[in-house]
C-alpha cells in the first residue's frame, strides 16, 4: 500500500473539496479541529492550516539566525515574517543584505506597537539601485 499524499490547500480550495464530497456523498473523513482542518481520502490528505491566515506580517526582532550565521541586530528592527516553525518565526529583515529564510526566535520577536505601526505603515524604502517600495503593516 502506498503512502497517502499530503496536500496543503487554501481555505477556498478546502471549502470547495468539502462541498463536493458532501454533495456527491463521496467517502472520506473530514476532521475540522482548529488550527488544522483535514479531509482524508483513499489516496490523498488535504489540509488547511488556519495559522497561515496570520501571515505574512511585520514584527520587531533582535535575534536573527541564517544558515550562514548570526545576523542579529543590537536594537529591535522590523522584519517580514512568512510563517512559523516550532519556536521560530521564518522571514527576513526588511532592510539588509537580502537573506531569506531567516529564523527569528519567538522569545526575541514581538508584534509592532501602535506607535510602530504608525511609524512604518507607508514608509518608503529603497535599497541600492532597486525600485523603492512602501511597507503596508496595517492588517
Amino acid at each position: 500500500m502506498s503512502e497517502k499524499r499530503k496536500i496543503d490547500v487554501s481555505k477556498e480550495l478546502y471549502d470547495a473539496i468539502r462541498k463536493v464530497l458532501v454533495a456527491e456523498g463521496q467517502s472520506g473523513t473530514i476532521i475540522e479541529r482548529k488550527p488544522v482542518y483535514t479531509i482524508e481520502l483513499a489516496d490523498a490528505v488535504f489540509e488547511y492550516d488556519t495559522r497561515r491566515d496570520d501571515y505574512p506580517k511585520y514584527m520587531m526582532a533582535t535575534t536573527a539566525i541564517h544558515l550562514l550565521g548570526d545576523i542579529s541586530s543590537d536594537t529591535p528592527d522590523i522584519c517580514h515574517i512568512e510563517r512559523e516553525e516550532g519556536d521560530d518565526y521564518i522571514g527576513a529583515w526588511v532592510t539588509g543584505f537580502g537573506f531569506i529564510n531567516v529564523r527569528f526566535p519567538k522569545a526575541t520577536t514581538r508584534d509592532l506597537t501602535p506607535e510602530e505601526v504608525e511609524k512604518y505603515d507607508g514608509k518608503q524604502y529603497r535599497i541600492g539601485s532597486q525600485p523603492s517600495f512602501a511597507l503596508r503593516v496595517r492588517k
